[in-house]
């Protein structure tokens, strides 16, 4: 689950997110269409990137599904960064990691490798 907010005092146009799309995951942009307020959605490479015409100073918070297709083990972090389409400078960036990516191991990717 994604939440958002925007912390300054004024409205915000549009503003954009970013979701780097986790090693070994692929994204079902579908279930974009149902969440209040996102003018578009569209994959950049390895990026989702999801447009809103606005965000405002109540919690915006909505899932995206990522299929697992692939078994990746020591990956690194994802991101989401939220910044004003406009006004560029005023964004923000966190850092995750799905569970299954945090917890998996090379024996769980290739138990021909381990002892």
């Amino acid at each position: 689950m994604v939440c958002t907010k925007f912390l300054l005092k004024h409205d915000t146009g549009m503003v954009v997110q970013e979701l780097s799309i986790p090693s070994g995951f692929v994204p079902d942009l579908s279930t974009l269409g149902q969440v209040a307020g996102v003018k578009r959605s569209e994959r950049k490479g390895s990026i989702v990137a999801i447009y809103f015409d606005k965000i405002s100073g109540s919690s915006l918070c909505y899932s995206i599904v990522m299929t697992r297709e692939a078994k990746v083990a020591k990956s690194q972090k994802s991101y989401v960064r939220t910044y004003d389409y406009y006004e560029p400078a005023n964004q923000a960036t966190v850092f995750y990691q799905p569970r299954t990516l945090r917890d998996s191991t090379v024996c769980d990717v290739c138990p021909n490798c381990c002892p």
